[in-house]
């Protein structure tokens, strides 16, 4: 089923993985060596075949860029049958091709992925933001501390949102809550991180136990357990969360939205803009379909600064 970790190489900090590896699987095999992806994928049963064919990214990716930008080289089998290897150095131009793809070019059999150092908890900091423009403002100047690990953001509406900054640490700074997400009673992190935005005015601080962190995403699927209960007619409380928990989780809710035929109710679309460009598209988004909450999640591309296009693509363009 390719679903296998080869290799974890601890001294190099790479790991050696089939296609239908899923990020669970990866993290509770590399954390064995201290490690983890240095893009984790937000859902636990995203496999790393996925990541890289269907450009995977995280809160970690405005310091490394999509998923495939962590693997060193892939093995695939082409259309006439052939086993190759590709990497930046080997058939690069098929290496470079290939990502994004979903396969097209041809069945990856096997990745290497980047690792680093994990530790215990990773420490939280929402910033509360009041308009679109000081969220894009903030984002940028989170991305260029070297101190921060993680950044993201989430706009609940078009004057309130919060940016949020983490920090891998094992030492947590006295007084600061150590709140989880990952268990039936826990709150939704958005639904949090909406509660400490619209409570307070200075910043919060949290500590989060890591694997709570890297996948904080996956109960309430984003907000997408939202529309599952407001679907049934049931209410958004912390009963139905807790006793529809296993339901309302990654795996099952998208499961179900396939299955139900629902999935062609929705549009669930990323889109990568230059910075210069998201408070217009935001703006327009909220002119035309007023969706929210929305997420933001800064990018780095290529050997750019994140948020900022290599001029080379604006000139072709």
């Amino acid at each position: 089923h390719l679903s296998h970790v080869v290799r974890v190489d601890r001294f190099q900090k790479k790991a050696l993985v089939e296609p239908n590896v899923s990020m669970e699987q990866l993290v509770d095999l590399t954390l064995q060596s201290g490690l983890i992806p240095k893009v984790t994928m937000d859902f636990p049963g995203l496999t790393c075949g996925g990541g890289f064919a269907g450009n995977g990214r995280a809160s970690s990716s405005f310091r490394y860029g999509n998923f495939e930008k962590t693997v060193t080289f892939i093995e695939m089998i082409l259309g006439d049958g052939k086993k190759i290897m590709a990497s930046p150095t080997e058939n690069s131009d098929l290496f470079e091709a290939a990502a994004g793809t979903f396969g097209t070019l041809g069945l990856i059999t096997l990745l290497e992925v980047q690792l680093v150092k994990a530790k215990k908890f990773v420490q939280l900091r929402y910033l509360p933001v009041k308009s679109v423009g000081e969220a894009v403002k903030e984002l940028e100047r989170a991305t260029k501390m070297t101190t921060v690990d993680y950044v993201d953001g989430i706009l609940f509406s078009s004057d309130n949102g919060g940016i949020m900054t983490g920090q891998l640490t094992d030492v947590i700074e006295e007084g600061t809550e150590i709140v989880q997400f990952s268990r039936p009673s826990d709150q939704w992190f958005y639904e949090y991180a909406e509660k400490v935005t619209l409570d307070s005015n200075p910043p919060v601080t949290i500590a989060i136990p890591l694997i709570d962190y890297l996948f904080r995403y996956d109960r309430g699927v984003f907000w997408a357990g939202r529309y599952a209960l407001n679907y049934v007619l049931a209410p958004v409380n912390r009963v139905t969360r807790y006793f529809l928990d296993s339901f309302l989780r990654a795996r099952p809710l998208f499961h179900a939205l396939h299955e139900s035929g629902l999935a062609n109710s929705f549009i669930v679309q990323d889109i990568a803009l230059h910075s210069s460009a998201a408070q217009h598209f935001i703006d327009y988004l909220h002119d035309t379909f007023g969706f929210y909450p929305l997420r933001l999640c800064p990018l780095r591309t290529g050997d750019a600064h994140p948020l900022h296009a290599r001029k080379e693509s604006i000139d072709e363009k």
